[in-house]
């Protein structure tokens, strides 16, 4: 063949011509006449021949392209330079996964210099996708201050919107105590602290008793003895128990009665805490304990606690049973 022609099949056979050379050349395709059995050259025009070089060129791109799973299987051998390499090319193409991917890189000084703005910067444009796990990111960066300059309330709105998402009881329990306590430059609003404790409530027993408690002492709603009992008996008629799978997974049942210690602003501690010794780890109940502690709370006339005690006396729970115990309780 002549050094400025080559044919299409020759194009993709010879071994020795570079394909950026092979794709510079003036290629022809080799056409046999069926009926004279001889070869034609029909010689292609340049403009035809770029569209065909490009579809050739963007058909072997997406054959070799690199897939999130690929930068994941990376980023997880700690090969970072190849991560890195991936999750860019990635998140240039707008990969909200790739861009969060990018960021944590960047935050993590994993295969690249320590950049908090430009992590900032990557989480930003995933978060704006909707993209759950960028939001939490800008979260917490916002409340700390890094990478951007501190804005507790600016970060929250970030959280909010992933927590509706994500609907994890961790999440919606934390905007809610934010909001319950106040922190930073976010007011205390029991108000909303309420409906997100409500929205937490169906996933976890513990912002039940916390609505219960609510309502009771009028936060965030006009106090209602019996929308708070309704919510006390919604915790108790739950098969679920205060180790709850997901708002404390892991933690040891010493770990749960600090938690409701640690709640005492908002918890009535000693009945509440009783309730968790009532329910006991898994099938284990302390009714001992849960009688000690809400024999305390009814010296101090809490009525929840009369009640149960009522109940624990009508059972045989942890004492004999004694319907007249029970009565005096009851009334």
């Amino acid at each position: 063949y002549r050094r400025d022609y080559c044919s299409f099949n020759i194009l993709f056979k010879t071994e020795k011509i570079s394909l950026f050379k092979r794709l510079k050349c003036r290629c022809f395709i080799i056409l046999e006449d069926k009926v004279s059995k001889k070869t034609n050259l029909l010689k292609i025009e340049d403009s035809k021949m770029k569209k065909i070089v490009l579809s050739l060129v963007c058909a072997m791109s997406l054959s070799f392209a690199s897939t999130l799973k690929d930068g994941n299987e990376a980023y997880e051998n700690k090969d970072y330079a190849k991560a890195l390499k991936i999750y860019e090319e990635l998140a240039s193409k707008g990969d909200p996964i790739a861009q969060d991917n990018l960021g944590n890189m960047y935050r993590n000084g994993q295969g690249v210099k320590y950049n908090d703005k430009k992590a900032f910067e990557l989480y930003e444009k995933a978060a704006e996708k909707g993209y759950p796990n960028a939001q939490i990111n800008l979260w917490y960066m916002y409340a700390i201050g890094q990478g951007v300059n501190q804005d507790y309330k600016k970060g929250l709105e970030w959280y909010e919107k992933a927590a509706v998402q994500m609907m994890n009881v961790n999440n919606l329990m934390e905007i809610g105590d934010i909001y319950y306590f106040g922190k930073e430059n976010v007011d205390k609003d029991y108000k909303k602290a309420l409906e997100w404790y409500k929205k937490a409530s169906s996933k976890s027993v513990i912002p039940q008793f916390i609505i219960g408690n609510m309502y009771r002492n009028g936060q965030g709603v006009d106090k209602n003895d019996e929308k708070a009992f309704e919510w006390y008996k919604k915790a108790a008629d739950e098969k679920t128990t205060t180790l709850d799978k997901e708002l404390i997974v892991n933690k040891s049942y010493e770990e749960v009665i600090k938690w409701f210690n640690k709640k005492s602003e908002i918890l009535n501690t000693d009945f509440n805490l009783g309730y968790v010794y009532y329910l006991g780890e898994s099938t284990k109940p302390d009714y001992n304990k849960a009688l000690e502690l809400w024999k305390k709370a009814a010296d101090k006339k809490d009525t929840y606690a009369q009640y149960y005690l009522g109940v624990m006396y009508k059972n045989g729970q942890g004492v004999d049973k004694n319907d007249n115990k029970a009565k005096e309780y009851f009334k």
